[in-house]
């Protein structure tokens, strides 16, 4: 149950800045591939991009132990002027579209709102939207996120910067402070930079170096956390990029990677 309870916690608190996905962001390398195990599961995720390093899909096969396509889930990236605009999700099995994310930017680039729509009935609806704020650099300053159709869901994370890195967040739920984070980095490159497949559910896509520690401060009493400290231990390659990432709540990521001599948008 709590490893169930931190999963979601990093999915809410540690969630979506999606100004990273910003197609002046560029790498010198890309993600190939990523397997995740926990106990006895085991996740593989195959990134597919085009030849100038736009991520166009990826494949995740969600439960390698089961062998069947039910459990793959194919994520397509959409662009429109090197933006990225949409991002549908399907599993291999029906390859029928269960979930839709739409983007819409502001002039300079950044992105304004990101609407989730799930499949009901075979119509898309939306059912979650999430605005952005930016300081003057272009960093991410707080996120507001709300179901549409009850205002009275919202939520809102405070991002707090130093060094290119999210040093404390600070979450909120309509206007009381539940609980705020705070975060320790690597010297490293982030291994998750501007890649939108990750942007859908952390922050960390937007750093500049890899999270180590993540230290929680709970002011609801309503936080069930399967570690707190959260530790992050990396193995690095020859290039200095994670080749394997420790969690110390039972989870590791191995990752290789297509090293690139240049990557143009």
């Amino acid at each position: 149950m709590k490893k169930n309870l931190l999963l979601m916690l990093l999915f809410v608190s540690l969630s979506a800045c999606e100004n990273q996905i910003n197609p002046a962001i560029t790498a010198d390398f890309l993600v190939k591939q990523i397997i995740s195990e926990s106990g006895d599961q085991r996740q593989v995720k195959d990134f597919t991009y085009s030849n100038n390093g736009k991520l166009r899909s990826v494949i995740h096969d969600l439960n390698t132990n089961e062998g069947a396509n039910e459990y793959v889930e194919t994520t397509n990236f959409l662009y429109d002027n090197e933006q990225l605009i949409f991002k549908t999700f399907s599993y291999q099995s029906t390859n029928v579209l269960h979930r839709q994310d739409s983007i819409t930017y502001f002039g300079n680039g950044l992105i304004d709102k990101l609407y989730t729509a799930y499949s009901e009935n075979g119509t898309m609806t939306v059912s979650w939207i999430n605005e952005f704020e930016y300081n003057d650099d272009g960093t991410i300053k707080q996120r507001t996120s709300y179901n549409p159709t009850s205002p009275d869901t919202e939520l809102s994370n405070r991002y707090y910067w130093s060094n290119g890195n999210i040093i404390k967040t600070e979450h909120y739920y309509q206007d009381a402070l539940r609980y705020e984070a705070s975060y320790q980095y690597d010297g490293a490159s982030n291994y998750k930079l501007g890649n939108p497949f990750f942007s859908d559910f952390e922050f960390s896509t937007t750093t500049k170096n890899n999270i180590t520690k993540a230290q929680y401060t709970d002011y609801s009493g309503l936080l069930d956390l399967a570690c707190n400290p959260c530790i992050f231990s990396y193995e690095y390659n020859e290039f200095n990029l994670p080749k394997k990432v420790t969690y110390d709540w039972g989870s590791t990521d191995y990752i290789t990677y297509d090293i690139i001599d240049d990557v143009t948008n």
